[in-house]
């Protein structure tokens, strides 16, 4: 089935949409199948299931619109994974500028999940330590889910995640949880021991989110990546081409932009490097590299004088021993090519066509990373126009990230009325956004009967079980060019499943983990959690709350009826302050109250 097709039809849209033959109990169907009169909320799911391109003259212009709640529930929400009550006070109180400078300030990082993220790997691994490592990758999906869900800095486990979808690796095709859990900690840290034989100031990049550049150099030797790409096998006599395939399609320039004549060549010059098995997991070995001199792209910099004049890479030591700079001297050329200035290849401007007009003459690497930070933090289809602008403040950051992502949270595009609320969940940002949402103190346990655990019961897969059952599992994207997204989170499959989801965690459903059947290190109480909220005993008012912190777009009247008369269950309003005050009578209204609202398409909504 053609995905995209079946999303723009009726029945696509009925997936999200809530029809009775996927979920009924809750909610009544009249206001899911209205057309009318919903107004922004409407629009913003069409705008989710159609992806077309906003129609807006909004850019990267300083915002300076009102700062209310909209506004501060969005930047949290995109910045990270959802927002408790709390925060949304405190960004409300600290204003919009403080609020995106605290997102950007990294305080501390987390702690490893383990002392075996740097052991070394045996010469001969045994079916029972390749068991002890499978064990391993599951105890790092559940660290890293924790983090999402309970780490101070939301952003930079958000800013992780897109790293981890870009610089892909799938942990059954590496196998080795060391180098995963190292690739992990390159993403959030940009600095470690990839650093030491470039005899570089470890600090260089800390505390901040990344440089595009930097990043890209270092995935030439991470230890994941030599595995997953078959760099350890590329050498002088026998070229492998993976890796230099993926660092110009996938990772830096996109499809098209570049020739199979450069992959060839780009490939010599990423000969020599291999795994190791003790830290830091990498090597290069000098007498399997290519010493001869590559000539590929072009290169506006040091071309032949009046013309794109091809570039040239050849191992000149520059201060480092034999050809490692090699590496580093193609990424950076690599990070020189730019657009055609005009709209046809020729002899006189033979770079290679931009498919917009606006990024004419722009650096590639740039646009590339543009737009996939646009369709990861405001909106699938990229807006050209807001591309190129952001495009142009990366390579004048010099791909450092702090302060692109500073431009973006503050600009006038990002609080777009048609941006807010027209983007779709990922299962991650579904599930540790429950955990924020509900405010729930999540102990740092990851063995089979610690919460962590629980949630991956609830949400797992066939494998390794932490989300997998929503088609989306850690540190495992279904292949190099990472998980599509957006779209392709909803179908007939995984949106009941959403429900199913939402569902067991309101209800605190008790599952046996393995062996064990222990309650979960955390009872969801929802009721308490529930009566925390200001005029708790009006439903009205608990109902305007609740949905102001769990739904991104507004319902209408209709809607929101809905809503109220799923928590009193054909009691009558006024009795409600009677209902909530007694535990035997709340809870059940509760929960299928908050599953209501968890169930409403627009709670799919980002």
């Amino acid at each position: 089935m053609n995905r995209r097709s079946f999303l723009k039809t009726g029945a696509g849209i009925a997936a999200i949409a809530g029809t009775q033959s996927l979920h009924a109990r809750g909610v009544g169907d009249a206001a899911m199948e209205s057309n009318a009169d919903i107004g922004g909320l409407l629009s913003a799911r069409e705008r989710a299931l159609n992806a077309d391109q906003l129609e807006t003259q909004s850019g990267l212009e300083e915002y300076a619109g009102p700062w209310n709640q909209a506004q501060a529930a969005h930047l949290l929400r995109r910045a990270g994974f959802q927002f408790s009550r709390a925060d949304l006070e405190q960004a409300l109180s600290d204003g919009r500028a403080a609020t995106v400078e605290k997102l950007l300030t990294i305080n501390q990082y987390p702690e490893a999940p383990g002392a075996w993220t740097q052991e070394a790997i045996p010469a001969q691994v045994s079916n029972q330590l390749q068991s002890t490592y499978y064990g391993y990758f599951v105890q790092m999906q559940r660290w890293w889910l924790h983090q999402m869900a309970s780490s101070p800095h939301p952003l930079l486990e958000k800013m992780t995640f897109f790293w981890h979808n870009l610089f892909t690796s799938e942990l059954i095709v590496v196998r080795w949880p060391q180098y995963m859990y190292m690739q992990n900690d390159m993403y959030r840290r940009h600095a470690y021991p990839h650093l030491a034989w470039q005899e570089r100031d470890p600090n260089e990049y800390r505390s901040t989110f990344g440089n595009f550049k930097e990043l890209a150099k270092y995935s030439v030797y991470d230890p994941a990546m030599l595995v997953y790409l078959n760099g350890n096998l590329n050498n002088a006599i026998n070229p492998n081409e993976n890796y230099a395939r993926e660092i110009m399609e996938l990772f830096t320039m996109g499809e098209g932009n570049y020739t199979e004549f450069d992959i060839v060549e780009a490939a010599r010059s990423f000969t020599g490097w291999y795994n190791v098995r003790s830290m830091p997991f990498f090597s290069f070995e000098e007498k399997v590299h290519d010493f001869g001199t590559k000539n590929l792209l072009f290169d506006e910099v040091n071309g032949s004088p009046g013309m794109y004049g091809p570039g040239q890479v050849k191992p000149s030591n520059n201060g480092l021993p034999g050809g490692r700079e090699e590496a580093q001297l193609m990424i950076d050329l690599i990070f020189r090519q730019t657009f055609n200035g005009g709209t046809e290849p020729g002899e006189s401007d033979p770079r290679p066509v931009a498919e917009e007009s606006e990024y004419a003459g722009l650096n590639i690497p740039a646009v590339y990373l543009a737009k996939k930070l646009y369709s990861y933090f405001v909106y699938e289809t990229p807006t050209p126009h807001v591309v190129a602008q952001l495009a142009q403040e990366i390579v004048e950051q010099n791909f450092d990230l702090t302060p692109v992502l500073r431009t973006l949270f503050n600009s006038n595009h990002f609080y777009d009325p048609l941006v807010e609320g027209a983007m779709i969940k990922s299962p991650i940002e579904m599930t540790a956004g429950l955990v924020r949402q509900l405010e729930l103190n999540a102990p740092a346990n990851y063995n089979n009967n610690g919460f962590m655990a629980y949630i991956g019961n609830i949400t797992g897969g066939a494998r390794f079980a932490q989300t997998g059952g929503m088609e989306q599992e850690l540190l495992s994207p279904p292949n190099v060019a990472g998980w599509p997204g957006h779209r392709a989170w909803i179908s007939t499959t995984t949106y009941p499943y959403r429900n199913s989801v939402t569902d067991k965690f309101i209800e605190g459903k008790i599952f046996s983990i393995g062996a064990q059947s222990d309650l979960p290190e955390v009872d969801v109480d929802v009721v308490n959690w529930v009566r925390t909220f200001n005029d708790s005993d009006d439903i009205y008012k608990l109902v305007d709350g609740l949905l102001a912190l769990m739904i991104p777009t507004q319902l209408d009247e209709a809607q929101r009826q809905n809503i109220i008369d799923a928590f009193l269950l054909g009691s009558p309003d006024y009795e409600w302050a009677e209902i909530i005050a007694v535990d035997t009578t709340a809870r059940v209204r509760v929960e299928r109250g908050l599953q209501a609202i968890m169930r409403l398409p627009e709670y799919q909504l980002n």
